[in-house]
């Protein structure tokens, strides 16, 4: 991933139940804003296992989460 990738900035929401609409009660509790590669870092230093309850919703619009947000978190392509 490209170092503009990893700069882009977003927000890091965790979601209360799994599979449900973010509407009403339900919606997905902020955790922190930053860059990507910043959430990434915080992500690394979370339970692997509780990788499901989070989505990272960048400033353009884009929702990265389950297996696309596991990969980042597991991935080494990160400049540092």
């Amino acid at each position: 991933m490209s170092a503009d990738f990893w700069e882009e900035h977003g927000e890091l929401v965790q979601a209360a139940i799994a599979g449900k609409g973010w509407g009403g009660g339900r919606a997905p509790a902020p955790i922190m804003k930053g860059s990507i590669g910043q959430i990434a870092e915080h992500l690394r230093q979370q339970d692997i296992e509780q990788i499901w309850r989070f989505t990272i919703v960048t400033d353009s619009g884009r929702h990265i989460r389950s297996a696309e947000l596991r990969a980042l978190v597991r991935g080494g392509d990160q400049p540092a």
